[in-house]
């Protein structure tokens, strides 16, 4: 019976690629199924039992995607049953339904699906598996309280899992972090073991978080060096500081004209725009006027335009009138009016008589006529073949074979004039007279109560539409159509030659009844010609008139246009002065914008007056008096700017004239700063070098738990090896540094700043300042592995393929292992299931070792591949269902080893 604390099983429902899962992890077991079949997300949820923080775990994808790929929704689980020292209990992970989000929760007992699945096979939703398993101590875990469940450290809201029980507090964390070593053994190499190692024995070092140059003392020691060039600094700077005070008073006195000449500039600015304005008012007042008179102008020119239009529009008709009887006297200079009459009678008299004959013919239409001759013509051809081909006719051939029902039905279907075809080489060929009947049955059996039927189609065969099997038999029948079809022909032959006749009278119809309409068109343009002929004279007299009236028409409109251009002119002349009176006005006020507004704090001499008037002059002296401003200004804050940057910005004040008294005191008080910079410096280096002290004491700690963790791994044999240890390389770059601070502070510090010793360690901690901030323990070493074999020793700077793939992994699982097993506490015995993915890579020896070690150190191997291995003797395949993988003790295998 097993006795260690530990997880029993995986269970996965409705999660991942698992439709369902239960598979058995109390001891080794083995996975089997083809790449990406899902045995890797399987295994990985161990870390929703193990890993109380999701930023901490480890998967192929990101967080996200993982949490919605394992928990789709309400009815998504992972859960893990496990052996404790209160007996069974599940720990489970449930879907919330919202893009992958999830709770924890646990309850007593072992697992059962009638928790889960009701009767139907349908998942049950949470509230349903609450109330099932509410008289279980249901329990819901925040990740602090499985924490607390895991390690029996904390609030655990009364759940007591004891699967990890921690010697200290500090155990959880490491334990986690080298948990994820064994979930990833292909990224394990010298920064995860070296950073393992640390993590490790960081519970007795002095420097637990390290020395952080950064914010410890980075600040302090910059403090120190500026402070030292500060005073360098100060007695440098002191020529620039008076040139600075005598330019400020300089600027003084450029203000104080720039301040009273500003002033003038804007009180004749204003005389200026009031004159501006009355200027420009005069103009818009005569502008005005001048709008209203060509409003009034161009009121009468359109009225002028108006009348104009009118005449023209008059003489173009009567240009146009005398025109047409120009054209019409050109027309009908040789007309003679009587003939053309007696001519229109005789036709009329010609048409009267042909639809008096048109009248007697009431036939069909010819083309009607023709097209039935040719229809009846070919129907009696067939007729008589059928006549001459009906003691060898396919009607007759089927008959002996099939009653007139039946050919009827069938030939519904097919065309029924092949009933009159000839069964001969010219006509129809039966190859194989048995398997023509054969399929012609074959067609009858589909019809079933006068419906056809098959796998596309379905037709009422209504007997209507069957053919009439007498007129390809009946001789007399034949005989009688022959007849009537040529008695039929006979008489439409006969009325074509009527149809044909009348064709020809309806012809020359058309051509009589255009001949008279042309005719009458003409001579009604005759006569409407002679009595447009008796007014041509007064056409002629009204033309000239309306010339006249244009002329004087023309003569008014051209006055009343000059008259408006010339107002126009005016102004656009006036406009002209606006907008010059304005372009000077914004010219001064352009330039009175480039002008240096004076500041309201600029100190004025109240005696200064300027005489001067010219607003051009004014404006021209400011603006001298603005350069020489600007450039004082320019070059006062150069030097304060230099001094700012060669010193630092404290001194920069509010104003630059307490900018200046503050530069004045710094120089007076420098020899007080010296002693400042001087205890500042030697408190900052002592506290320093003992930090570092204690880190190299941290580094022998370090060193020593290497060797007591050698120590034990010794006892474990590993592969055909004859021994490995990981060896401690100290870096002798940055500890030699270490070393030379610490010396320093057995002499006076100040002033061994100047000796080579302490400025090259002074100069190089600056450099490790600037590149890394911090100095941690793992700083100070790396890591070397040897291994012996067959008595050779052999040194590796890295964990990548010692001696063989096989060997490389054997030594990640122990190591990593055998961390976690000096983190729980010894009397405690729990096992841990930890994940090989693709051992198929591994030879069996290596494999077998692997799964033996692990299994006498408290861990259960679980392995992963493509084909089972008889390392292992239980092993799972993984099978799909049908919304997904379905795995349980079905899918369990045995392999039976043969002494």
């Amino acid at each position: 019976m097993r006795m260690n604390i530990g997880p029993t099983r995986i269970i996965l429902i409705n999660s991942g690629k698992y439709q369902y899962c239960n598979v058995s992890i109390d001891e080794a077991v083995h996975l089997v199924g083809a790449n990406n079949a899902g045995k890797t997300s399987l295994i990985a949820v161990l870390q929703f039992l193990y890993v109380d923080n999701e930023n901490c775990m480890f998967f192929t994808h990101p967080m996200d995607e993982t949490k919605r790929y394992y928990f789709k929704g309400q009815y998504s689980y992972v859960l893990f049953e496990c052996l404790t020292s209160n007996g069974y209990q599940v720990v489970g992970v449930r879907g919330l339904g919202m893009g992958g989000a999830h709770e924890r929760f646990s309850y007593m007992g072992s697992f059962s699906l009638e928790d889960f699945y009701n009767a139907d096979g349908t998942t049950r939703s949470s509230a349903e598996v609450r109330v099932e398993l509410a008289d279980r101590n249901y329990t819901v875990l925040k990740p602090k309280q499985l924490r607390a469940a895991l390690t029996g450290v904390g609030d655990s809201k009364g759940v007591s899992l004891g699967l990890l029980p921690i010697k200290d507090q500090g155990g959880y964390e490491k334990i986690r972090n080298l948990y994820h070593n064994l979930l990833n053994l292909s990224h394990v190499g010298q920064k995860e073991l070296k950073s393992a190692l640390v993590h490790v024995a960081e519970s007795d070092f002095r420097t637990k978080n390290g020395i952080d140059l950064e914010d410890a003392y980075s600040a302090g020691y910059e403090r120190v060096i500026k402070g030292l060039e500060r005073i360098k600094t100060l007695k440098e700077i002191s020529p620039t500081i008076e040139k600075c005070v005598m330019e400020y008073d300089e600027r003084i006195s450029c203000r104080s004209d720039m301040v009273v000449g500003y002033q003038k500039i804007s009180e004749l600015f204003s005389v200026k725009k009031k004159e501006n304005g009355e200027k420009k008012s005069d103009i818009c007042d005569r502008k005005g006027e001048l709008e209203d008179e060509i409003k009034e102008d161009l009121r009468r020119r359109d009225v002028l335009e108006e009348k104009l239009q009118v005449v023209i529009e008059r003489i173009g008709a009567l240009k146009g009138q005398l025109t047409e009887l120009g054209v019409a006297e050109a027309k009908f200079s040789g007309y003679s009016p009587d003939i053309e009459i007696q001519i229109m009678k005789g036709l009329e008299v010609e048409l009267e008589k042909i639809k008096f004959n048109l009248v007697a013919i009431k036939e069909d239409p010819l083309e009607v006529l023709e097209k039935r001759l040719f229809r009846k013509t070919k129907e009696l051809v067939d007729l008589k073949n059928r006549l001459a081909n009906v003691e060898n006719s396919v009607a007759t051939y089927l008959r002996s074979e099939f009653s007139d029902e039946e050919i009827g039905q069938f030939f519904t279907l097919y065309n029924h004039r092949l009933l009159g075809m000839k069964v001969a080489d010219d006509g129809l060929i039966v190859k194989e007279s048995d398997a023509l009947v054969a399929r012609i049955r074959a067609v009858l059996a589909r019809i079933k109560e006068g419906t056809y039927a098959d796998e596309s189609v379905q037709i009422k065969l209504e007997p209507h539409l069957w053919p009439d099997i007498s007129k390809f038999l009946n001789r007399e029948e034949m005989q009688k159509d022959i007849l009537l079809v040529e008695k039929r022909i006979a008489k439409d032959e006969a009325l074509i030659v009527v149809a044909r006749e009348q064709a020809l009278l309806l012809g020359r119809k058309e051509e009589l009844s255009q001949e008279l309409k042309k005719k009458g068109a003409y001579h009604h343009g005759y006569i409407s010609f002679t009595k447009s002929l008796e007014n041509k004279g007064e056409l002629e007299k009204e033309l000239g008139s309306k010339d006249d009236e244009r002329g004087v028409l023309y003569a008014e409109k051209k006055r009343l246009g000059e008259d408006v251009s010339a107002k126009k002119k005016e102004s656009r002349i006036g406009a002209e002065k606006i907008i010059e009176i304005d372009r000077l006005e914004r010219e001064c006020v352009a330039k009175i914008h480039e002008l240096v507004v004076p500041d309201a704090d600029w100190q004025v001499d109240l005696g200064l007056v300027f005489d001067e008037d010219d607003l051009a002059v004014l404006i021209s002296n400011h603006f001298s008096y603005g350069l020489e401003e600007n450039r004082l200004s320019m070059s006062l804050q150069e030097k304060l700017n230099s001094i700012e940057r060669t010193y630092y910005s404290a001194l920069i004040k509010s104003s630059e004239q307490e900018t200046i008294n503050s530069l004045k005191g710094e120089i007076e008080g420098l020899a007080e700063q010296e002693k400042t910079v001087m205890k500042l410096w030697d408190a900052v280096w002592k506290s320093l070098a003992t930090n570092m002290r204690d880190m190299l004491k941290d580094l022998g700690v370090l060193k020593s738990a290497v060797s007591e963790f050698n120590r034990k791994l010794a006892k474990v044999p590993i592969s055909d090896l004859g021994s490995f240890k990981i060896i401690v390389v100290e870096n002798q770059q940055i500890i030699g540094l270490m070393q030379d601070i610490v010396k320093t502070t057995e002499t006076s510090l100040f002033s061994s700043v100047h000796n080579s010793t302490s400025t090259r360690s002074v100069d190089d901690l600056q450099n490790y300042f600037r590149a890394k901030g911090k100095i941690e323990v793992s700083d100070l070493f790396s890591l070397n592995f040897e291994v012996m074999k067959n008595g050779n020793t052999k040194a590796y700077t890295e964990l990548k393929s010692i001696e063989s793939e096989g060997t490389t992994v054997t030594i990640k699982v122990l190591v990593n292992i055998m961390l976690i097993k000096g983190l729980l506490a010894p009397s405690k015995k729990v096992l841990i299931p930890f994940f090989l993915d693709e051992v198929s890579k591994l030879d069996p020896d290596n494999l077998g070792s692997i799964v033996a070690q692990s299994v006498s150190l408290g861990f259960t191997p679980i392995v992963a591949s493509p084909e089972p291995m008889d390392v292992i003797s239980r092993f799972y395949t993984l099978r799909g269902g049908l919304e997904g993988l379905y795995v349980d003790d079905r899918s369990l295998g045995i392999i039976e080893r043969l002494s």
